[in-house]
């Protein structure tokens, strides 16, 4: 074998025991999340309109954590301008799903739409601002035009 193939390997074998260290450790919250999601879908069948107001008031206040957090990011960094938008962004749908009860399934799809449209168009920005070299520029491309 030669000297590259050992490297590779062992930097494969270390790479697989980190990752099942980690998750070792977080396989709790992977099975919680599964357990929550399941529970939903099954409330989602039984009480259709219910669920629904329950899932537009969880994801107003997803979308207002999502635009604190995304205004400390551009608080603390030196890259004002997507983050803020997105920031704004996030805490003006939070604030709409949430003062607004009486917003229709149909207004809350598009407003998760536009939001999903300005979260992805932030990271696309934001990735042609990264090297071109580096690796974490291409995933968060794909993210963002997954997003978008």
């Amino acid at each position: 074998m030669s000297n590259k193939t050992t490297l590779n390997s062992s930097a494969t074998a270390e790479a697989k025991r980190r990752v099942g260290a980690k998750l070792g450790v977080i396989w709790w919250a992977i099975f919680l999340r599964g357990i929550l999601a399941l529970t939903l879908a099954l409330c989602a069948f039984v009480w259709p309109e219910q669920t629904l107001g329950l899932l537009i008031k969880l994801l107003g206040l997803y979308f207002l954590l999502d635009g604190v957090i995304g205004g400390i990011s551009a608080y603390r960094s030196g890259d004002k301008l997507s983050p803020v938008v997105q920031a704004i962004v996030s805490l003006t749908i939070g604030l709409v799903l949430l003062l607004w009860t009486e917003v229709s399934g149909k207004v809350f799809l598009i407003l998760v739409g536009v939001w999903l449209i300005l979260q992805g168009a932030g990271l696309t920005v934001a990735a042609f601002r990264i090297e071109s070299g580096d690796v974490r520029r291409t995933l968060t491309m794909v993210i963002g035009g997954t997003m978008a």
